[in-house]
């Protein structure tokens, strides 16, 4: 079999549909033909072949010549071009027998070519998800920086919450105030982050124009089926878009929203790979690789939470933006109403970043395990993490991140008391914590010492100390000392 026989025949119109309805308008002819590969105008073109108009002016006599010569092709695509271009080449097209599209607006070709000979490459069209508009699906970066391209201008993607999701390149010099504050801090400045603004851009999805001249700049809501996913910002500056290509801004936020859902089910399967790894076992490795994480550089656990009950759920979504602003998998699993996430190197320097970034009154905290080289030991670091965080919540005016080797000696009695608490059967646990007992055996015995710590007689302590031992308990046994010594610190621990 060669090789046009290998590839996979497609349905035109499930191709249109997985490249992204907005990208493709069909001009002429059926939508159900199947194409059968790709290619671009030049050669003969193989038969049951989508033809790329590469190079080629759709309003020029040479374009209507090509499309007529297109024989035994299954479709052709123009570039965008007016509706008065459109009469010779639908005529051509039909002259030749094939279907016409054109691209609604300007998107490099190289990005149309690469995910229809994906389609069409020989795999299965059924389960082919496709590139998206050009770029893969949920690759946000490069999303901005195709319609950062195509509109020649800085665009930005912000979720519903003015957190920075993606940016086009450009240069943060030139880009103005707002580009390069919204970049630097990874979220847009409070003073532009208006809740009438978000209200507005997230009623309809329509482009609006907010400010003029050199802060001049576009937003428009990313909506799916309505649902508000962000929005999209495109710095105007001194020369303002056309107001005619407008349009383009809110169909690039139409194809966001395509994106940002395929990144919310990207983000749910790290979630779900994220908490194998956080749990061990023998999907753990696997979960690591599939998340692009090398134990042999390093892993490490943060366990994330807030001094302010922030629920978990914000807290997860709030990080996992930002794990992808830094183009980093959003490797995090909620337990409860803290996050933990699964870092490679400097996983204490991004925890840092990550709970110092956000606005409000979160009073986020994190709790940083040890480093650990194989998905295995993920388990043990996960544990620190969380004793770490125990700490540092009980800290109402502590620092706001801490790894285990900062409070390795609190975070010792925070596991001994997780210990005790789930060994209900242990003698210890039928004692009176009376804070008399904690202060004689931490005086080691001295019954003035302890006495004048208490402000009682020494006696008073004899007495006491001779009834326990009367009930079974005696104090001068070092096991029953150690045990009982446990038992009445953990439950005096001090509350900050």
């Amino acid at each position: 079999m060669d090789g046009a026989e290998a590839r996979a025949r497609v349905p035109l119109d499930l191709l249109i549909t997985q490249v992204g309805e907005g990208l493709l308008e069909v001009l002429s002819g059926p939508s159900s033909v199947e194409v059968s590969g790709t290619t671009v105008f030049g050669d003969p073109p193989p038969p049951g072949s989508l033809v790329l108009m590469v190079g080629l002016d759709p309003a020029g006599p040479a374009t209507a010549e090509g499309v007529r010569g297109l024989r035994g092709a299954a479709a052709a695509v123009v570039g965008p071009c007016r509706d008065e271009a459109v009469g010779p080449l639908v005529a051509a097209a039909r002259e030749a027998g094939v279907a016409l599209l054109r691209m609604r607006w300007a998107l490099a070709w190289t990005h149309l070519f690469t995910m229809a000979d994906d389609l069409t490459g020989g795999r299965d069209a059924g389960g082919v998800a496709g590139d998206l508009g050009g770029v893969p699906p949920g690759d946000l970066p490069a999303l901005a920086g195709a319609m950062g391209a195509a509109l020649n201008r800085p665009v930005l993607l912000v979720d519903t919450q003015w957190r920075l999701l993606a940016y086009s390149a450009h240069d943060l010099r030139t880009a103005g105030d707002l580009m390069r504050e919204t970049v630097l801090n990874r979220i847009v400045p409070e003073a532009e982050a208006l809740p009438q603004m978000r209200r507005e851009l997230l009623r309809d999805g329509r482009a609006r124009r907010l400010g003029r001249g050199a802060s001049g700049r576009i937003g428009a809501g990313v909506l799916a089926g309505g649902v508000p996913y962000g929005m999209l910002w495109v710095i105007d500056g001194e020369a303002p878009l056309p107001d005619d290509r407008l349009e383009l801004v809110e169909r690039f936020a139409r194809l966001a929203a395509t994106h940002l859902g395929q990144a919310r089910a990207v983000r749910r399967r790290q979630g779900e790979l994220a908490g194998l790894a956080v749990e061990g076992g023998e999907g753990a490795a696997g979960a690591c690789r599939e998340l692009g994480l090398d134990p042999a550089e390093g892993l490490t656990v943060v366990a994330v939470g807030s001094r302010a009950d922030v629920p978990g759920g914000v807290l997860l979504e709030s990080l996992a933006a930002h794990l992808e602003g830094y183009r980093r998998p959003a490797a995090c699993a909620l337990r409860g109403d803290t996050v933990c996430l699964v870092l490679g190197p400097r996983a204490r320097e991004f925890a840092a970043d990550a709970v110092g970034r956000p606005r409000g009154r979160r009073r986020l905290v994190a709790g940083v395990g040890g480093q650990v080289w194989s998905a295995e030991e993920l388990p043990r670091s996960a544990r620190q993490a969380a004793l770490v965080l125990d700490v540092l919540l009980g800290r109402p005016d502590g620092p706001a991140v801490a790894s285990v080797d900062d409070v390795r000696t609190e975070a010792a009695i925070g596991e001994l008391r997780h210990l005790l608490g789930d060994r209900t059967d242990l003698l210890v646990h039928r004692l009176p914590a009376e804070p008399w007992m904690l202060a004689w055996l931490e005086a080691g015995g001295d019954y003035r010492a302890a006495a004048d710590r208490l402000d009682v007689h020494p006696n008073t302590l004899r007495y006491r100390v001779r009834k326990l031992a009367e009930s079974g308990l005696d104090l001068h046994d070092p096991d029953v000392r150690l045990a009982t010594w446990l038992r009445l610190r953990l439950a005096h621990r001090p509350s900050g």
